[in-house]
């Protein structure tokens, strides 16, 4: 190629001393000050101030429950800050404002009344959000106390106190007085697999091997699906390395939780229950001990009063599979409410824990013979004795649920109506048992 500026070219001429000066300086070597600007300097944030020790607070907690919202004690509201503030305020429909500064970004704030709290958690619970409540665990005076020591301001302290979830509820706002709210659990082993459920509100606690279930030619998988069918838990727990996929068989909440041996599981069981049944298999024990371990992560120090898990035969109930009980409409109709199923036309039970009991019996049909006409011959035993039936029926009508009353009561969360149920629901119970009594002299 020819070149186009040949060194004897008379446009090239040699560079001034200010050209080498400038030249030298863009390549790296010292220029003088006094014929160089000084560069310009690099933009700069605003200081970042740190978080206050409140917020410091809160970001710690948080950081431990980031699967749920954390509803954080500030005197007479619980509050919510950055994402959990937008999530809340849309799903609860409530103002969204902001609480000063972080990293230079306003902080997103809600906040709900401390004395209604249960009607929204009653909406988050139901949108399918778990909630991890923070109360207060100290006294105003005695963090002011500890300021004045420390010389420095103090936080009150506060921590997590409770986990909300869909299987875990208590309180009389959140629950259903006429259905169940059962918390079950899955467990997988080879060929056998066990399924537990628990009603928390009540105490009552079931748990079925499905290991040797061969009914209707089905294998354990189907009859794994049948049985969660039938107890249609809120939540459902189960462990990962079971190779079960529960969103293949069931629609409502689950709960990964982590695998516990066999052996571990027994002692769990051992150790919150003074008897156990010893029929109870490997296999089960594994999946009421998921529960009881899930009660211990969510209630945190207080825990609910249960009864050691019932062994369910298997062999006695008809199984059927989800398809099947839709169609039937046994406890729901096609459009998945009560009305228009066969529980809503048959339920003249006056309890809120009969209407629970006829549920429960209605979702699984009988197929054992002496149990079925141990029923009839007590439908027959109360048709016959029509003034001892009408009796009863009054007194339990003034008999409330004593069941979740006392629940409530050993979990702290009861009030002066819960002691008042339980009072009017003994004096009713001994002029219930006093009835029966005499009706069964005069068979």
């Amino acid at each position: 190629m020819r070149d186009l500026f040949p060194s004897d070219s008379p446009s090239l001429k040699e560079p001034s001393s200010k050209e080498k000066a400038v030249d030298d300086n863009e390549s790296g070597k010292a220029a003088t000050p006094s014929n160089v600007p000084p560069p310009p300097s690099p933009p700069t944030s605003p200081p970042t101030s740190p978080p206050t020790p409140m917020m410091a607070q809160y970001l710690k907690i948080k950081a431990q429950h980031q699967d749920a919202l954390l509803f954080y004690r500030m005197g007479d509201f619980y509050e919510l800050f950055f994402d959990d503030a937008l999530e809340a305020a849309q799903a609860l429909d409530i103002a969204l404002t902001h609480r000063g500064k972080h990293e230079g970004k306003n902080i997103p704030m809600c906040g709900v009344p401390y004395h209604a709290s249960e009607s929204y958690l009653h909406k988050l619970i139901h949108k399918g959000y778990r909630v991890a409540v923070c109360e207060q665990t100290e006294d105003p005076r005695a963090a002011k106390k500890r300021a004045k020591k420390g010389g420095a301001k103090s936080v009150v302290a506060r921590d997590v106190v409770r986990l909300v979830t869909p299987g875990t509820l208590s309180e009389e706002s959140l629950l259903e007085a006429r259905e169940g709210n059962y918390l079950a659990a899955v467990a997988i082993k080879n060929k056998e697999s066990a399924l537990a459920w628990l009603d928390m509100s009540t105490g009552e606690f079931f748990v079925r091997s499905l290991g040797d279930n061969t009914e209707n030619n089905t294998d354990n998988r189907d009859a794994l699906a049948a049985s969660i069918a039938r107890v249609a838990p809120s939540e459902l727990l189960y462990v990962d390395d079971d190779g079960f996929t529960p969103k293949d068989i069931y629609e409502g909440a689950t709960t990964l939780v982590a695998p516990i041996s066999s052996q571990r599981a027994l002692d769990l069981l051992r150790e919150h229950f003074s008897t156990i049944d010893d029929d109870l298999q490997r296999i089960m024990c594994v999946a009421a001990a998921h529960i009881v371990s899930y009660l211990h992560l969510t209630q945190m120090e207080n825990m609910p009063h249960l009864r050691s898990p019932q062994i369910e035969q298997g062999a006695g109930i008809m199984m059927l599979d989800a398809a099947t009980r839709n169609n039937l409409e046994l406890v729901r109709s096609l459009s998945g409410e009560k009305k228009g199923s066969l529980l809503s036309v048959i339920d003249y039970t006056c309890s809120p824990a009969g209407a629970r009991a006829l549920a429960q019996r209605l979702s699984a049909p009988l197929t054992d013979l002496a149990t079925l006409q141990a029923r009839h011959q007590c439908v027959a035993a109360f048709v016959a004795a029509q003034d001892d039936r009408r009796g009863i029926r009054d007194q339990l009508k003034a008999t409330a649920d004593m069941m979740r009353s006392l629940s409530r009561l050993i979990q702290s969360r009861g009030g002066p109506r819960d002691l008042l149920v339980l009072r009017q629901g003994l004096i009713q119970s001994r002029l219930i048992y006093t009835q029966l009594t005499s009706m069964n002299k005069s068979s």
